[in-house]
């Protein structure tokens, strides 16, 4: 291994080597804003005015109001002024002028803003005069044959193609980002906004060229350190699959859902070897025995049938067989319309089996992500841990919507069901019953639900309603239209055409419980919604999972934590493969300081949602929840980061996830260099984000790196909230993550100023909340810190939010572990 000595040159030696690179970054970036000015003033660089420094950021102390006003001017025209030298700087015309009409109104009366004013509208003219330069391509344009439908296309694939580079690069694939930005240039080689992408995208492609090697040879060197073993195994053979970024090597060329699949088996599978007994037996009658052989053979074997039926007992007692089950999006040739239906009618499918005891189900989550995957059906049952799966599709055939299904034994990749029907939209519902009955017939199982009650039973007789309703799933189901507000009005509608129609109300109850949790607001209205969908689902005879989570969560939300455990208790045993209550259910069970059944739950949520990202980050966060109990909690810690790890496979955004707990769990278990460069990277990547700026500061004095260095990303951060704040003044976010940097640089007077200013703008906000108790937690003011994280907890619990290491210095006091659990 290499020397301590020997780890730090190479650290220094990569950290000279980014600084290099971020220098030559500013250098190009003010040569090209000088050569600016030198085209635009006709004069070398050294003879502008040098501007005085902006004025250090004024204390704000404990006074009476009218001097805090005062401060708060101040404070916002400093801001103006250094903002408004920086678009002057910059070359921003009409962010100068802007922000000289708004300086002006502050201070109409103070001498330095004759010079402002004469700049900023020297400025003026000479954008004036380049729009005129720039107007006779136009007019060339105009004079074209082109029509104006002509323009306007090319207008519209322009910005299409600029959409397209921001996404690829946004998602660090800066090959195919390149090649719109490209295009966009060939057609338009004046668009400066492709032109400033084009340079934004090379610099990340160098970065990650230069950390790409920096690693390689720092693994080169650790493999030249480390021992030479006696019996060297072969090399794995090089599969030639790019990695990312992160390291992480696709799982398949046609689809990325973050899972690995099995390989498909090839050729017949061999028979199963024999039973222990009997080879027990075979190997005890090849010993020669002097007395009375056969007698002893009979009696082992007599011995072995025994055991194995003892065994065979216990087994089939504890862990009985159960049937698991993939259910798969139809294939519906991009018929949107259709896929809406059919997603519906999915998720329907998926909720009805759930309800059977001896079957596990795979999650709606799980499902849909691997509903694009070209691999064979069984092949991503087999990956999933199903033993069946149920392929299927739709297409419009006139009037008629014709489906096809499919039901395979994934051991076998044997058919052992196939239906083919035609039906019209308002029969759609109809033909669930008669699905439900080939698949249990294929499997041999009871269609009786946990309740007792059949699970025969159609949802909805009227086509209209149904379609509403399947709508709103899917406006609940997907990220990128995820709409609850929405999705009540549709859930609303189908009810009133159908006031039967149980699976609309739960629907709603669970709608509007999201929207309750998704706004900032947390409107007290929707909690009685919930209830009121909750008693007229049940009213219907609906007695389904969603109709008791829902109802679990309201009681949560109100406090009742007891009550919100045994509705969600309920919710499980009415669907035990329903992952969302697992997940829910976890959560309230850490609330109330259960542990164990909260670890359990959430592992059962991983199992039956092995593809959904938070399952694994509920797993993750529980088990550094227990860390944070425990003593001896380095094994906590360490199971927390495997559950991230999945999750991180999982992640769309993989520097946004891994910068997070992620990061937070690798500082723990003291990987600091690993959760410096990932900060390293995220801080790079979003160079505006003071949260990101901040987390990185921490990491660095955590990791005992030089005072200079951790401060200087303090003060980074400080800059960009100041600027932040100039523009919203009453964003209370920023006013308490303001309240923590100045915390961390020692300034407590000026942090509590500020953290009291973010609860005069939103003294109800529970991050507001749980912030100001993290600022109380490094000044190791434990009576105020404990004061705001219990009214946090008590407006909203978040396990995220008390698992940030703001709160290392209350870990080992008994009074913070009582503050997280909440009384049952």
């Amino acid at each position: 291994m290499p020397s301590d000595d020997q780890t730090r040159q190479n650290e220094s030696s990569r950290k000279q080597l980014l600084e290099e690179i971020r220098r030559r970054a500013e250098e190009a970036e003010f040569k090209r804003l000088e050569d600016e000015d030198r085209k635009r003033t006709g004069s070398e660089p050294s003879t502008r005015a040098k501007q005085p420094p902006p004025a250090p950021f004024p204390v704000t102390a404990a006074e009476p109001p009218a001097a805090s006003n005062k401060a708060a001017t101040e404070q916002k025209v400093l801001v103006l002024r250094e903002r408004l030298l920086s678009a002057i700087e910059r070359g921003k015309a009409d962010k100068a002028a802007e922000l000289f009409a708004e300086l002006s109104k502050l201070i109409p009366d103070d001498e330095g803003l004759a010079e402002l004013k004469t700049r900023v509208l020297a400025m003026q003219e000479q954008r004036a005069k380049a729009r005129e330069q720039t107007r006779a391509p136009e007019a060339r344009l105009k004079e074209s044959p082109a029509t104006k439908a002509e323009r306007e296309e090319r207008r519209k694939k322009i910005f299409n193609m600029l959409e397209a580079g921001n996404a690829y690069y946004q998602q660090e694939k800066y090959d195919k980002a390149i090649q719109y930005v490209n295009e966009v240039l060939n057609l338009d080689p004046t668009n400066v906004e492709a032109a400033t992408l084009r340079d934004q995208i090379e610099k990340a492609r160098q970065l990650e060229e230069q950390v790409r090697l920096e690693d390689e040879r720092r693994r080169a060197e650790d493999r030249a350190s480390r021992p030479t073993r006696v019996m060297e195994e072969p090399p794995a053979p090089a599969s030639g699959r790019p990695t990312d970024f992160w390291g992480a090597s696709p799982s398949g060329p046609k689809f990325d859902v973050g899972y690995d699949l099995l390989p498909e088996e090839k050729g017949p599978v061999g028979p199963p070897p024999p039973p222990l007994s009997d080879r027990i037996a075979k190997r005890i009658s090849a010993i020669s025995i002097p007395v009375k052989p056969l007698l002893t053979i009979a009696a082992i074997a007599a011995l072995g049938v025994a055991i194995w039926y003892i065994v065979e007992t216990i087994r089939t007692t504890v862990s009985p067989p159960r049937n698991s089950v993939l259910v798969l999006p139809a294939a519906t040739g991009g018929d949107v319309s259709l896929a809406v239906i059919a997603d519906g009618f999915a998720e329907d499918l998926i909720a009805d089996l759930g309800r059977l005891s001896e079957m596990r189900v795979i999650a709606p989550a799980t499902s849909f992500a691997f509903g694009s995957a070209t691999a064979p059906p069984p092949q991503i049952a087999r990956a999933l841990g199903a033993s069946f799966v149920l392929s299927w599709s739709m297409a419009r055939r006139g009037d008629k919507i014709g489906v096809v299904f499919s039901f395979t034994d994934t051991l076998s990749s044997g058919l052992l069901w196939n239906g083919k029907m035609e039906v019209s939209q308002r029969e759609l519902p109809a033909i669930k019953p008669e699905v439900l009955q080939g698949l249990a017939a294929a499997m041999d199982a009871k269609l009786i639900a946990n309740d007792g009650s059949s699970i025969l039973t159609s949802s909805t007789q009227n086509d209209s309603a149904y379609g509403l309703y399947a709508r709103g799933r899917s406006l609940l189901r997907h990220g990128d239209t995820f709409a609850p507000e929405e999705a009540i009005a549709l859930f609303g509608e189908a009810t009133r055409l159908d006031p039967q129609f149980g699976q609309a109300y739960a629907a709603s109850a669970w709608a509007h419980m999201l929207a309750y949790e998704t706004s900032p607001e947390m409107v007290p209205a929707h909690i009685a919604d919930v209830l009121s969908d909750v008693q007229k689902a049940l009213s219907t005879g609906l007695r389904t999972s969603e109709v008791f989570r829902a109802w679990g969560l309201a009681e949560e939300s109100r406090g009742q934590y007891g009550k919100a455990i045994e509705r969600l208790e309920q919710a499980v045993a009415a669907a035990p493969s329903d992952a969302e209550a697992q997940r829910r259910l976890a959560v309230a069970y850490a609330a109330t300081g259960e542990l164990e059944p909260a670890l359990r739950a959430a592992q059962h949520s991983v199992t039956d949602d092995p593809g959904n990202i938070a399952a694994h980050t509920m797993l993750g966060q529980l088990y550094q929840f227990k860390a944070v109990h425990t003593l001896d909690n380095r094994d906590d810690y360490r199971a927390a980061l495997r559950a991230y790890e999945q999750g991180l496979r999982l992640a769309r955004d993989k520097s946004d996830y891994s910068s997070g707990l992620y990061a937070e769990v690798l500082v723990h278990l003291q990987l600091t260099d690993r959760a410096l460069s990932i900060l390293v990277d995220r801080v790079a990547r979003d160079r505006e984000s003071f949260v990101d700026a901040y987390k990185l500061g921490r990491v660095q004095q955590s990791a005992g790196r030089p005072i200079p260095e951790w401060q200087e990303s303090f003060i980074h951060a400080r800059e960009l909230l100041l600027s932040h704040l100039g523009m919203e003044p009453e964003d209370a976010i920023a006013q308490s993550y303001l309240a923590l940097v100045q915390t961390r640089l020692g300034a407590f007077k000026e942090a509590v100023a500020a953290v009291t200013r973010a609860r005069q703008f939103a003294p109800d906000d529970s991050d507001v909340l749980y912030l100001s108790a993290r600022m109380y937690a490094l000044q190791k003011d434990k009576a105020h810190a404990l004061e705001f994280l219990r009214k946090a907890l008590d407006r909203r619990f978040s396990l995220a939010s008390v698992l940030d290491m703001d709160f290392f210095n209350l870990y080992s006091e008994p009074e913070f572990v009582a503050v997280l659990t909440r009384g049952r």
